[in-house]
């Protein structure tokens, strides 16, 4: 063999080794190797966890710790929910893998367990900033499950179960602004320019407005909803109160009074094709002090706690609304601004009454 076939085979068995190499890195990258199942996060001091960060981007989410908690920083410092913070902890620390598949970074796009590319992102931070660890859920498995990564390691397993990590702001927000019992309502008045109206709620729970001009009746669907809109208000987003929102125009007001006196008052605006709202609370009867005249029975003990209660709830409402603005949706924002008009329709000539007022119930002051 001529020295020109022993250095062709010799650049051949290297090409082949080279290839033989690069195939078995790329099936080693690939081929799970089984560890047993155990805990993808291990050793995480809860306590020491100062901040959160959910998502990336524009997406972002910040959740910091204060005096009285969480609180969601990129939504001017508004209180978050303890109880889902507590469940995303969980979530993680609940994580189970089964297997590991890779720990070269080059595959980590493939299996969408980059920042850029995972579907969850969730990183913890010390108070000073420096980062604790965190997860990164990627695409998920022929077998149900999802590779996931701890944010500090180049290490990627497969999650014994398909994953979903809360990283939307709504998440950590409760939005619910009211639910309110048509049932408790006594009163609502609604102010709207120059425009006033009043309607109040009769003994069987039937809503009717005070005044209505003659030749008119008021359409019962629209009344009712006045009396019942405080029973699910619910907000979009939230800002704090500043010059920007200094420039609303809130020209419309809610004032709905109940019947153990707790008065909620809502200023609407509208900017644009958004709307936003203020809001308060009070309790008219404020109860001092109790004398042991008061609850001498059990039933008059129920009665003043539960007024104790509802003075503490109006209280705590007026507290926590302080300060802010929210966005809701039009058609919260409809339901307590609704126009006179929108309440009102002809009568027909054979509808038509003696009196257009009669049968109505007089107005109360609050």
């Amino acid at each position: 063999m001529s020295n020109r076939q022993l250095s062709m085979l010799g650049l051949l068995a290297a090409v082949f080794l080279g290839l033989a190499i690069a195939q078995s890195r790329f099936s080693s990258a690939h081929r799970p190797s089984a560890v047993g199942t155990v805990k993808l996060v291990q050793g995480l001091a809860t306590g020491q966890i100062s901040s959160i960060e959910l998502g990336q981007g524009e997406n972002l989410v910040s959740l910091k710790k204060d005096s009285g908690g969480f609180v969601v920083a990129s939504r001017d410092n508004y209180p978050a929910q303890t109880q889902t913070i507590n469940e995303l902890l969980i979530s993680c620390l609940d994580i189970e893998v089964i297997e590991k598949v890779t720990s070269n970074p080059d595959n980590h796009a493939e299996l969408e367990v980059t920042e850029e590319t995972a579907s969850s992102v969730v990183k913890f931070f010390d108070k000073d900033g420096k980062l604790i660890t965190g997860v990164l859920v990627g695409k998920a498995t022929d077998q149900g499950g999802a590779y996931v990564r701890l944010v500090n390691s180049d290490d990627v397993h497969v999650a014994k179960q398909s994953l979903w990590l809360r990283t939307a702001t709504t998440d950590y927000i409760d939005n619910k602004l009211t639910a309110v019992a048509k049932d408790d309502v006594e009163k609502v008045t609604v102010k709207s320019g120059a425009e006033t109206y009043t309607v109040l709620m009769d003994g069987a729970g039937k809503a009717y407005l005070t005044k209505i001009p003659a030749g008119k009746k008021q359409k019962e669907t629209e009344v009712d909803q006045i009396a019942a809109a405080l029973s699910s208000i619910n907000f979009s987003d939230v800002q704090k109160e500043s010059d920007k929102t200094s420039a609303f125009n809130f020209d419309t007001s809610y004032l709905c009074k109940l019947k153990d006196s707790t008065i909620y008052k809502f200023d609407l605006a509208k900017d644009g094709d958004k709307h936003y709202l203020k809001c308060t609370a009070d309790f008219l009867n404020k109860i001092d002090s109790v004398s042991k005249e008061e609850i001498a029975t059990e039933q008059a003990m129920k009665a003043k706690e539960k007024l104790i209660l509802a003075q503490q709830a109006a209280l705590e409402f007026a507290v926590r609304h302080q300060g802010w603005v929210y966005e809701v949706s039009s058609w919260d924002a409809g339901k307590l601004r609704k126009k006179p008009d929108d309440l009102l329709e002809d009568i027909e000539e054979k509808e038509q009454p003696e009196s257009a007022e009669e049968n109505q119930p007089a107005e109360e002051n609050p």
